[in-house]
């Protein structure tokens, strides 16, 4: 598994279309638990970083929290995708399995892990203060408040990153254009958010 993930977490930055194409049948189940897990702690942690769970728990039940319910999250959030993903790409003519759909969203997780990279200096530069309200250290810091604007900048680049490899996974997987790899992925996110839109605007 360790060689595997090595020396494909590059190619999947790099090359996105050829490594699904040669790691879609032969995903293991160690791998996708692995990346899944990883997948729903790095999300846990991200979405902490503007959320101020500090405000109202201790460090150490965030910490417990992120551990146990991370995976918890990571599990729920592949197959809700991968559902998605297999549905709405019927409508563009794809032809994956479903078993295809849910490794190719296995590996697309790899560029929101690799977050890791800037969580990691984050959580030793700023500490608590990435998860609380107060942040009197930043407070008093020009370098250390435009250094963390930095690191939202480089997260928010990730993310987009992880969109778009996404969505090359999934056009090679279905034989089709990366473009309709990303309207496989958005699509009905896309059509949630503006039915809530309109309802909020009418009511």
């Amino acid at each position: 598994m360790i060689e595997t993930l090595k020396t494909n977490w590059m190619r999947i930055w790099k090359e996105p279309r050829d490594a699904i194409r040669d790691l879609t049948d032969t995903t293991t189940v160690a791998i996708t638990l692995f990346l899944v897990s990883l997948f729903g702690v790095t999300f846990l942690v991200d979405h902490a970083t503007t959320s101020n769970p500090l405000d109202s728990i201790s460090g150490g039940a965030f910490f417990v929290i992120v551990l146990v319910i991370g995976p918890i999250v990571g599990g729920l959030a592949w197959m809700m995708i991968s559902l998605i993903v297999f549905g709405t790409s019927r409508l563009f003519g794809g032809i994956s399995t479903f078993k295809e759909t849910m490794n190719g969203v296995t590996w697309a997780t790899i560029p929101y892990i690799s977050k890791w990279a800037l969580l990691l200096p984050m959580l030793l530069i700023f500490r608590e203060e990435l998860f609380t309200t107060s942040t009197p250290l930043m407070d008093e810091s020009m370098f250390l408040s435009l250094l963390y604007v930095l690191f939202a900048v480089l997260l928010l680049v990730m993310t987009i990153f992880s969109y778009i490899i996404l969505s090359k996974i999934i056009g090679e997987i279905n034989d089709f254009s990366a473009w309709k790899g990303f309207f496989s992925v958005i699509l009905l996110p896309g059509v949630i958010f503006l039915l809530l839109l309109v309802r909020v605007i009418l009511f």
